[in-house]
C-alpha cells in the first residue's frame, strides 16, 4: 500500500512541438485524490493567462484485475481548466506568478478528491492527457505533473468527474452528486429534474454569486455550483442548461462497486488489527491510552 504522493504522469509540452498525447499506466497504489501541477515561464506579450488549460483534457481509468474485471472512469475527458476551477471552489488553488509578468515562473496546483480506493498488482491505473489544440498556449514549454495522493484508509468509494458542454436540451446523467457551471454568467435558469425532490431551477448568475460568496476562490471566479444532491448519496437526474456563452458543465458522480468495498474493508481491518496487536505487545502504555480513548 503506497502512501503520500506518487507521480502518475509527468512531462513537458514543448513549445512548437507536435506531441499532443501523454499516457502512463500505474499499479499498487492507494488513492484519496489527484494533484495537478502546471508551470511555465511567462513569455513576453502573452495575454491569455491560464486559458490554455481549456485545451488540455485528462482521463484517468482504474481497470480492475479481480473477478470479472471492469473499468472505472474516475476522470472522463476533464478539462484541466474545469479541474482547477472546481479545486479553486472546494479547496483553493496554489498559484505563483499571478501578475503574469514576463520572465516569471507561473505555476498552478489543484486537487480533486476521488474518495478512496486501493489497488493490487493486478489492477491498473491508466492516466492520459490530451491536447486539443495549441491556439491559446504560451510560446514556452509547459511542464506538468499529475500525482496520486494518499492520506487515509476509508471505506472504498469512487467519486468521478467529467466535463461536458451545455446543449440547451435535456441531458441525463446517473448517480450525480454535483453539477458546476463554468463560463461567463447569463441571466437564465439551470433546470435539474431529480429522481426524488422534483425539479430544481436556479438562476445561473445567482449561482455564480453564491459560489463566489461561499467558495475558496483565488482566480477562477466564473464558476457556479448549479446543483448539489441534497442527501449526499447521488441521484439520476436530467439537466437542462442554456448554451449561451458556450459554458462547460463539470459533473461529479459516484460509482458503486460493493465487492471492492467489502474486500478493502476486510484488508483494512486485518492491517489495523495487526497494528493494534503490535502496539499491545511493544508499547502497553500507548495501548492503554488508546483503550481509554475508545480507539482500540
Amino acid at each position: 500500500m503506497n502512501s503520500n504522493i506518487t507521480t502518475i504522469l509527468n512531462g513537458s509540452i514543448v513549445s512548437g512541438g507536435t506531441q499532443n498525447r501523454f499516457t502512463q499506466t500505474n499499479s499498487n497504489l492507494s488513492v484519496n485524490g489527484f494533484l495537478f501541477d502546471i508551470k511555465f515561464t511567462m513569455p513576453s506579450g502573452y495575454t491569455t493567462k491560464w486559458d490554455f488549460l481549456k485545451d488540455i483534457f485528462v482521463n484517468v481509468t482504474k481497470r480492475i484485475g479481480m473477478g470479472n474485471g471492469g473499468a472505472i472512469a474516475l476522470l472522463s475527458n476533464c478539462s484541466l481548466y474545469d479541474i482547477m476551477s472546481y479545486s479553486d471552489f472546494t479547496a483553493g488553488v496554489s498559484m505563483a506568478g499571478t501578475d503574469f509578468t514576463a520572465g516569471q515562473v507561473c505555476r498552478i496546483s489543484g486537487y480533486l478528491d476521488v474518495g478512496y480506493f486501493s489497488m493490487t498488482s493486478r489492477d491498473a491505473l491508466e492516466v492520459t492527457m490530451n491536447i486539443s489544440n495549441r491556439t491559446n498556449f504560451p510560446s514556452a514549454n509547459v511542464d506538468f505533473e499529475i500525482c496520486s495522493v494518499f492520506k487515509s484508509v476509508k471505506v472504498t468509494m469512487y467519486k468521478c468527474y467529467q466535463s461536458t458542454s451545455a446543449t440547451g436540451a435535456d441531458q441525463p446523467y446517473k448517480n450525480v452528486l454535483e453539477v458546476a457551471y463554468i463560463g461567463a454568467g447569463v441571466n437564465a435558469d439551470f433546470v435539474c429534474n431529480q429522481q426524488v425532490g422534483g425539479t430544481q431551477n436556479v438562476n445561473i448568475n445567482s449561482a455564480i454569486a453564491d459560489s463566489n460568496a461561499q467558495g475558496r476562490f483565488e482566480f477562477f471566479t466564473n464558476f457556479g455550483m448549479v446543483y448539489s444532491e441534497p442527501f449526499g448519496i447521488s441521484q439520476d437526474v436530467s439537466i437542462r442548461c442554456p448554451n449561451t456563452n458556450s459554458p462547460s458543465l463539470f459533473i461529479v458522480t459516484y460509482s458503486f462497486y460493493p465487492e471492492e468495498t467489502i474486500n478493502t474493508l476486510e484488508n483494512a481491518d486485518s492491517e489495523r488489527e495487526s497494528l493494534i496487536s503490535l502496539i499491545k505487545t511493544n508499547d502497553p502504555d500507548k495501548y492503554n491510552y488508546l483503550s481509554i480513548l475508545g480507539l482500540v
